[in-house]
């Protein structure tokens, strides 16, 4: 079977809807996957899809959050989640953007999707009056350490891991 790959002029970036939920629950299951077979201290509960439909639903609510979606004939094949969050008090600037989730379906990677939906986040917090984006990389993800460099992104914290129990 031939999968279509769309042209950039066939993808639709838009804010997500309630409706899109289940659809996203699944692409964020993925990521979820992809994270695991990378890195096994990713887990998740039995429960994480509702939990997470039930997360995004709160998350889309607030004026201070998005959550996007690319669109290729009519199926949702990509999204990217975000917020403007707030530093501790002594710290400037007071708030920053933050990406909290990206994912692309495998088909349409390396096709300019994420790109779009980059974009898309980067207009949102540029309008948020946002003047720097964080994001957090799995260390073992080289493709999205890769994507993220090549759109100006470089190490500000390292994040450390210990297993206590």
């Amino acid at each position: 079977m031939t999968t279509h790959h769309p042209d950039k002029k066939d993808l639709k970036m838009r804010p997500a809807v309630e409706s899109d939920l289940d659809r996203l629950a699944d692409l964020w299951r993925l990521l979820m996957q992809f994270h695991q077979e990378l890195d096994p201290r990713f887990r998740v509960k039995e429960v994480s899809e509702q939990a997470w439909r039930d997360f995004a639903k709160r998350h889309m609510a607030k004026h201070d959050r998005f959550l996007f979606v690319a669109e290729a004939s009519g199926d949702i094949v990509a999204y990217i989640l975000g917020s403007v969050e707030t530093n501790p008090p002594p710290m400037k600037p007071g708030t920053y953007g933050f990406v909290t989730d990206v994912y692309v379906l495998d088909d349409y990677r390396r096709r300019g999707v994420g790109t779009q939906l980059w974009l898309a986040a980067l207009e949102w917090f540029r309008v948020k009056g946002q003047a720097s984006v964080r994001l957090n990389v799995a260390s073992l993800n080289a493709l999205a350490e890769s994507f993220w460099r090549s759109h100006g992104f470089a190490d500000y914290l390292i994040r450390l891991y210990l297993e206590t129990a």
